[in-house]
């Protein structure tokens, strides 16, 4: 785009060299998967795909700091290996929690 001219191209420039689109183009599969869900999926959970949610969360959760606290053990220095918003784990649980809230689920029972 910056190839060509067009009106207030400087300030498109000044803006796109000072910032950088990762706030946007990184998280585009939570994006799209956000759309999914709210777009194709319905409001309503049966008891059993809520227990599978909830179970998926607490598993990628729990992963999460099991892999961190081994990694971090075995190397004798704090660990980030999942430590990125772009982990398996990360993307699962944020859907199901994504997935609950949206269809109203405020107990575990």
């Amino acid at each position: 785009m910056l190839l060509y001219d067009f009106p207030y191209k400087r300030f498109v420039r000044s803006y796109y060299e000072r910032t950088t689109l990762v706030m946007v183009t990184g998280y585009i599969g939570y994006y799209v998967a956000g759309h999914y869900i709210n777009s194709f999926t319905s409001t309503k959970l049966t008891k059993r795909k809520r227990r599978v949610y909830i179970v998926i969360a607490v598993l990628g959760y729990s992963l999460t700091i099991v892999a961190c606290s081994i990694d971090a053990i075995q190397k004798n220095e704090p660990s980030v290996i999942l430590n990125t918003p772009f982990a398996t784990p990360h993307f699962l649980t944020t859907l199901c929690i994504y997935s609950l809230v949206r269809s109203g689920y405020s107990s575990i029972t």
